[in-house]
């Protein structure tokens, strides 16, 4: 019940900035700790504290870790739920009121705020909350999520993950850079890649530039000067 004291004990499974998900045999519970936790994945801890719900989530909060094995081994995971069609991840309900901690694995497409599937009738997509990687580079990039949906926003409809994994399918994305004056001679474009690209340009005028790379990189390059009509060079990467 809220506001009840607790003492407990388990594995610490997935962390954040503002939290981690600790498990045993019986079930996962969600400890909040408002700041970045002192302990760390496959830490396997005693720990007393006081209930909350926020949101649907459960949790355990003022917390005091008692013991700490500082161990660092992988937990074991659980197989995960698979929720990676748009069907399944739509079928799949919580009790908002009291949110089951489910391990499961999702895809998406992500986006630079960090959400990336939305729920039919929601009003944001999943969000990856309180997480110390950033996800920006990935905007645009289809990817698979593994890990603990932990909440529920009953209002907005969307749920709250801690990822375990992220694999990313290949992308590619280049920068087109801006018109450049005539007289200068060199330019450059970004690319935000995960794989390893390779560079053509057929335009005579282009003198030099870099032909291939791996994952995020710059493409180089220079030309001579432009004396006449307003020219364009087409890469091909």
């Amino acid at each position: 019940d809220k506001g009840s004291l607790v003492k407990t004990q388990g594995t610490v499974m997935a962390i954040h900035k503002k939290g981690y998900l600790l498990a045993d045999a019986t079930g996962t519970i969600y400890v909040y700790t408002n700041s970045e936790p002192e302990v760390a994945v496959g830490n396997n801890i005693v720990l007393s504290g006081s209930t909350d719900n926020y949101k649907g989530t459960v949790q355990i909060t003022a917390t005091t870790v008692e013991e700490n094995d500082n161990a660092t081994a992988a937990p074991t995971y659980p197989t995960p739920v698979d929720l990676t069609g748009l069907e399944a991840f739509n079928a799949f309900t919580v009790n908002a009121d009291k949110v089951d901690v489910t391990y499961a694995k999702l895809s998406g497409v992500m986006q630079t705020s960090g959400y990336f599937l939305k729920k039919d009738g929601a009003s944001n997509d999943i969000q990856l909350s309180n997480i110390y990687e950033s996800y920006t580079d990935l905007a645009g990039a289809e990817f698979t999520v593994t890990g603990y949906i932990y909440g529920f926003h009953s209002t907005d409809k969307y749920y709250q993950v801690i990822p375990v994994s992220v694999e990313v399918k290949p992308y590619l994305k280049a920068e087109t850079p801006d018109a450049i004056a005539a007289a200068v001679t060199s330019a450059s474009i970004a690319v935000k890649s995960n794989v390893d690209w390779a560079v053509t340009c057929s335009e005579s005028w282009i003198t030099d530039y870099t032909k291939s790379g791996k994952n995020d990189g710059v493409i180089s390059m220079t030309c001579e000067a432009n004396t006449g009509d307003t020219r364009t060079a087409t890469f091909t990467i």
